[in-house]
C-alpha cells in the first residue's frame, strides 16, 4: 500500500516512508522541489524572475505525543530592463539581482481521548522566516537606480487545540474536525 501511495505522487514531488527501528509510528515524509519562471512586460519596461523552491516535511508520534517539523527554501533571480521617457529626457536602464526566502517550522502536540468519539490535541508551534534581497545598481544613465540589500524577518508562535469527533449511528457516522488557534508574532 505504501508503494502505491508513493507511486501516485506527481513527478515533481518525491515522497518516501520510513520506520525508525520501532521508535515511532512515522507519517509520510515529504521532499518537494519545483521551478517557476515568469516574464513581464509593462509600458516601456520588462523583466523576468526565475525561482527554485525546495521543501521538506516530517512527522512522528510517540504514544499520544506528536511532532511535526519542516522547512522551505526559495532562491530567486531577477532581471529588469526599464526605459524612462519624459519631455527632453530619455534613458534605458538594466539590473540583475538575487534574493532568497527561508522558513522553518515545528509543532508539538499531545493527543487526548476524553470519549470514544472525541479526540483533542493541544499543540504549540513556532516558525521563523527570512526574506533576503540583494542590493542592485542599475546600468544606464541619470535614471539608473540603486537599491540596498535588505532582510525581513518574521517569527511566530501558535497555541491551540485540534479536535475531531463523530456523531450519529456508527454505520452512518458524521465526522467533525477543526481547530482553535492563536497565532502571534514574537519579533
Amino acid at each position: 500500500m505504501r508503494a502505491a501511495r508513493a507511486a501516485s505522487q506527481k513527478d515533481d514531488v518525491l515522497t518516501f516512508f520510513r520506520q525508525t527501528a520501532g521508535l515511532a509510528d512515522l507519517e509520510p515524509h515529504l521532499i518537494a522541489t519545483t521551478y517557476c519562471g515568469q516574464v513581464f512586460r509593462e509600458r516601456l519596461s520588462s523583466g523576468s524572475n526565475d525561482s527554485i523552491y525546495a521543501a521538506v516535511y516530517g512527522a512522528g508520534s510517540w504514544g499520544g505525543l506528536s511532532l511535526r517539523v519542516g522547512g522551505f527554501y526559495a532562491w530567486q533571480e531577477f532581471d529588469v530592463s526599464r526605459t524612462v521617457v519624459f519631455p527632453n529626457f530619455s534613458d534605458h536602464t538594466e539590473a540583475s539581482y538575487n534574493g532568497w526566502t527561508a522558513q522553518a517550522f515545528g509543532e508539538l502536540g499531545y493527543q487526548i481521548n476524553p470519549g470514544d468519539a472525541v479526540t483533542l490535541e493541544p499543540f504549540l508551534g513556532g516558525s521563523v522566516m527570512r526574506l533576503h534581497m540583494d542590493g542592485f545598481r542599475e546600468e544606464g544613465g541619470a535614471a539608473a537606480l540603486v537599491g540596498n540589500s535588505r532582510n525581513h524577518d518574521l517569527e511566530t508562535m501558535t497555541l491551540g487545540v485540534s479536535y475531531s469527533g463523530q456523531f450519529g449511528a456508527r454505520a452512518q457516522a458524521n465526522a467533525v474536525k477543526g481547530n482553535f488557534t492563536w497565532r502571534f508574532q514574537t519579533r
